[in-house]
């Protein structure tokens, strides 16, 4: 199997192959992804090493021959995050997509498979960017199956994050075409932790704890989880960046938190050094108990040389390898 990886990010597209196919030491792989701090995380992790690639530069000669597409687009055209404007196609982050699927009808082997994975609003709103890549591959006479999973609700993972999927085939159609909120019955027989406590680091970079004056600033806007919490937010690339809507904080100590804030907005305490805040501790996920909480294996890890800012973009735009692993798994049975 020679599988080409369009988007590649950190490589969660070919972990999760490669944890549905454990015993398949034969097949390869080919990244394209522009971000050099992605390039350094795949190639920490990869026999060959990679440069990093533009899309939009790609030529048909570049993909043609592979018996397999995957694929994460940019989502900012679709997201609806607060920097997105939803624009579809119309924001110019979706051209590189467009470019592949203008590839795909030219190449002079087209791959059997291709997995899409993208923000559930990319199927919800219906709109140019969903509607251009079904009528491609139907165009190719490609066999297709949608879904919208939340590893939450599927696998019982303590992390919301709600995708789009969408498998394709030539030759073999799906057993159901309309659009799938549960994982197939072919999925890979993985037991996971319902509870947060066990997807976290002994030891976390000091980084991770949350100053006072945030506390004071932006700590109404968090959500705040727990040790036995058995749910987190979606994480994004704006984690630590933005309170709200970015990804959850954990709570390490024992107080009541929702009293202490609402005391803190009573006195109105501004971080000083009798601010009640103090004596809250809150710290953000370290980005490897992200990557846990996202299915990644115990080995994967950041090498030293990227920045915690630059593991948080990374993971916050990858992909949640547990479910991804099982619908390849479908994808090719």
């Amino acid at each position: 199997m020679r599988v080409l990886e369009l988007f590649a990010g950190v490589g969660g597209m070919k972990i999760a192959y490669q944890m549905a196919f454990s015993d398949d030491k034969e097949s390869t792989f080919e990244p394209i992804e522009i971000l050099p701090a992605a390039i350094t995380v795949y190639n920490t992790h990869s026999i060959s090493k990679h440069r990093a690639k533009n899309i939009i530069g790609l030529k048909i000669h570049d993909v043609d021959n592979f018996d397999m597409w995957t694929m994460s687009p940019p989502c900012q055209p679709y997201t609806k995050q607060k920097s997105s404007k939803e624009l579809d196609l119309d924001d110019k982050r979706s051209d590189c997509f467009m470019h592949l699927l203008t590839l795909l009808r030219g190449v002079s082997k087209r791959p059997t498979y291709i997995i899409v994975e993208n923000v559930a609003p990319f199927y919800v709103r219906n709109g140019q960017g969903r509607m251009e890549l079904l009528k491609v591959l139907k165009d190719l006479n490609y066999n297709i199956s949608e879904y919208i999973i939340n590893p939450k609700d599927s696998l019982n993972i303590p992390n919301s994050r709600n995708r789009y999927y969408l498998l394709a085939r030539l030759n073999k159609t799906f057993d159901n075409e309309i659009l799938q909120t549960n994982l197939p019955e072919s999925k890979l027989k993985m037991e996971y932790s319902a509870f947060v406590r066990d997807y976290l680091l002994k030891n976390v970079p000091q980084e991770c704890e949350i100053t006072l004056s945030t506390k004071c600033k932006r700590g109404s806007l968090f959500d705040i989880v727990d040790l036995n919490s058995t749910s987190t937010m979606c994480f994004t690339k704006n984690y630590t960046k933005y309170a709200e809507g970015t990804g959850s904080v954990l709570k390490t100590s024992d107080q009541d938190i929702a009293a202490i804030f609402e005391n803190h907005c009573v006195r109105k305490c501004e971080g000083d050094e009798n601010c009640c805040l103090k004596q809250v501790g809150l710290r953000y996920f370290a980005p490897k108990e992200i990557a846990n909480l996202m299915g990644f294996p115990d080995w994967f890890d950041f090498p030293a040389s990227t920045t915690m800012k630059e593991q948080y973009r990374m993971i916050g735009n990858s992909i949640n390898v547990s479910v991804v692993s099982s619908l390849i798994k479908h994808l090719l049975s």
